[in-house]
């Protein structure tokens, strides 16, 4: 998983996008990405597109989330994505 950029914080929501990619760099259709928030375990899902790659948006500014990836024919990690 490469998240590409976080939002820097604001008083806005924030948003993580990124994209899921083979160990080639060939995007991953239809990856399960879930943005977990550390402190209370709210998760979001969302699948990634053609190219690999994914947005979720609405996140609250100076919270920890955990980004897992799924995928039924691949093996991947989690990123941990947070306030920098």
């Amino acid at each position: 998983i490469d998240p590409t950029q976080v939002a820097a914080p604001t008083a806005a929501n924030v948003f993580v996008e990124g994209r899921v990619t083979t160990a080639d760099g060939g995007g991953i259709l239809g990856a399960l990405v879930t943005v977990t928030k550390a402190v209370t375990g709210e998760a979001r899902s969302i699948r990634t597109n053609a190219m690999g790659y994914f947005r979720v948006e609405d996140l609250e500014v100076g919270e920890i989330y955990l980004v897992t990836v799924s995928h039924k024919r691949y093996r991947v990690g989690g990123t941990k994505i947070g306030p920098q």
